[in-house]
């Protein structure tokens, strides 16, 4: 999946998944930090990968990538 937002610099593909976290101050930009923590969560717990895969940082957008397992043990 990928977005055309103002993108991720580098030092900060981690923390983008802590949750309630946000890249930007609260009263710049709406909701709470938590969806990409969720979804990462719920990717691993079935023994997937989700991470970022950002241009670089001047670039805008961002895209993700998971890897899903074929077989949910």
């Amino acid at each position: 999946m990928s977005d055309d937002g103002p993108g991720v610099p580098p030092d900060c593909r981690e923390r983008v998944f802590e949750p309630f976290r946000t890249l930007r101050p609260r009263d710049e930009r709406e909701g709470a930090g938590i969806g990409l923590s969720i979804a990462k969560k719920l990717v691993e717990l079935v023994g997937g990968t989700l991470e970022l895969e950002s241009p670089l940082a001047d670039a805008r957008g961002a895209r993700f990538g998971f890897a899903w397992p074929l077989a949910v043990v």
